[in-house]
């Protein structure tokens, strides 16, 4: 079988089986990619190709390890070659079935109408439906778990217990979604104890994270990678142009449209999907001519209105914005030590540099977008020419 086949049609199978389309094409499609520009076009599949490349790439046959020897990446790696091997060979993928996942197991008729209630809650908040769906996922696994009408201390700090096996983010993030939930029925009076004050609070000290910023030789560095590598490289280079030079977030550029660009007047206006906040900027020369270079040349033929699209038109998702700034970070061999390299550290980087140039925080508050001039307080801490203002003497004792 054509590996472009097998990878397509390996692809559906996890489709049709209820997995969500980003799941899909971040956690397999993309390592299948990788492994399939490795080869000509009409190659045909092997497991002796795959393990060659698997070898080559990493340094050692995944395929072999056990997972209790990986790292979390290579475990994923794994789990996405061995998958597309399985699939080769028995058209099937162990593991796959989604009848058993906790979210789609009925919870008890109490648990149910808690949740219920709570999602209203979330209604009456406003809150996202990608949050919506976090939160729900989070709070029916738990209930699954520890049914509301015989909750108990001893059960909720098992399950809290069984969130250490996943990543330290992922657990807090969980956590604090279980906490707000208990809160709320304790307040709603849907228990008759306060099992909140059981989850102590994880927050950090406000302002107290240094952000995580790049020079501007550093972010040309990335550009000019990203502007000559990959196969979608007017597209990606585009994307990353103008997060650096407007520092946009990666949700505003997925939902960018092409009436936003006002071509005669020089301004590209849009509404910040976080905020909902106008936002107007103007376009300069070589903003203008990086989109049009790649809305001549790179954009696929699509109906679509949005100005960044997949190659069959499909919407991009944020996750994959940050994912190829990610990278483009990596393969640029800039030193990213200690230091995080997704898309808003772009953001980042264009706020600490307006600041180093002798740009006001009116002035970066209003070029971000920011709502309130406390967010932008924030890049205070990392505007190391203006703290040096401010040093003090070390006060001498003893003499």
């Amino acid at each position: 079988m054509l590996l472009t086949e097998l990878t397509a049609s390996a692809k559906q199978y996890l489709l049709d089986r209820g997995y969500a389309k980003n799941t899909v094409n971040h956690n397999y499609v993309w390592h299948w990619n990788s492994f399939s520009k490795t080869l000509d076009s009409n190659a045909r599949y092997d497991t002796d190709l795959l393990v060659g490349y698997i070898t080559m790439r990493y340094g050692k046959n995944l395929l072999l390890m056990m997972p209790e020897e990986m790292s979390r990446w290579e475990y994923i790696r794994y789990v996405a070659f061995r998958a597309l091997d399985s699939f080769f060979k028995t058209g099937t993928i162990p593991g796959t079935s989604m009848s058993g996942a906790k979210v789609r197991q009925p919870l008890s008729p109490g648990s149910d109408a808690a949740l219920h209630r709570f999602m209203e809650h979330l209604d009456e908040l406003e809150y996202k439906p990608k949050s919506k769906r976090y939160n729900h996922n989070t709070v029916h696994s738990f209930l699954y778990s520890c049914p509301i009408e015989t909750m108990n201390p001893e059960q909720l700090l098992g399950y809290l217990l069984s969130l250490g096996s996943k990543a330290k983010a992922t657990a807090k993030s969980e956590q604090w979604v279980i906490k707000q939930f208990l809160t709320f029925i304790w307040q709603n009076g849907l228990t008759d104890q306060d099992f909140s004050q059981l989850i102590v609070s994880a927050k950090k000290r406000k302002n107290t994270e240094i952000p995580s910023v790049y020079a501007p030789e550093e972010v040309v560095l990335l550009l000019n990678h990203l502007r000559c590598h990959g196969k979608n490289r007017l597209r990606n280079y585009a994307i990353a142009v103008l997060i650096a030079v407007y520092g946009y977030r990666a949700s505003d550029i997925v939902k960018l449209k092409l009436s936003d660009i006002d071509w005669d007047d020089c301004r590209i206006r849009i509404i910040q999907d976080k905020t909902s906040v106008a936002l107007d900027h103007r376009l300069t020369d070589f903003c203008r001519n990086v989109l049009a270079d790649y809305l001549l040349n790179g954009r696929p033929a699509t109906d679509s209105n949005l100005v960044f699209t997949k190659a069959g038109g499909e919407l991009l998702s944020s996750t994959a914005i940050s994912s190829m700034i990610f990278y483009g970070f990596i393969h640029s061999r800039i030193n990213i030590k200690g230091r995080k390299h997704g898309s808003h550290s772009l953001r980042h980087s264009l706020a600490s540099n307006m600041l180093e140039q002798g740009a006001s925080l009116l002035d970066v508050s209003q070029a971000l977008g920011h709502t309130c001039i406390e967010s932008t307080m924030e890049y205070t801490k990392i505007d190391i020419f203006h703290l040096r203002m401010c040093e003090l003497e070390v006060p001498v004792y003893g003499e």
